[in-house]
């Protein structure tokens, strides 16, 4: 099974979350975006981090996938996601609910590795 997560980065020095997830999406998948909502905030202990999380809407256009960063992205309709869980998981989880979705968790039996 291949697995696919939500972008994700680190802030820059001065930097506000709600404004480095833009400039991550922009980066990553060549999309301008604007803000929706805040989910919430995630601990992710196995990195030791917090994970500030925002649903966004893009503009439209082509995503333009940054090589250097992602290998691929997948479009998923709503009724077809389900949660993992750790790091972006629960907050997939906590987004779904939002929209009344309440779908049952994946099951993650080995730690993802990276294909190289």
């Amino acid at each position: 099974m291949d697995w696919y997560g939500l972008v994700t980065g680190f802030l820059e020095t001065g930097e506000r979350p709600e404004d480095a997830i833009l400039r991550e999406v922009h980066e990553e998948l060549g999309i301008d975006a604007r803000h929706g909502h805040f989910v919430g905030t995630y601990p992710f202990e196995e990195q030791n981090q917090i994970i500030f999380v925002y649903h966004l809407y893009g503009r439209d256009g082509p995503v333009r996938l940054c090589q250097e960063e992602l290998a691929a992205y997948k479009e998923v309709p709503i009724e077809k996601l389900r949660p993992w869980g750790r790091g972006t998981g629960p907050a997939l989880r906590d987004w779904l609910a939002s929209r009344g979705y309440h779908p049952l968790p994946l099951r993650q039996t080995s730690p993802v590795k990276n294909k190289t």
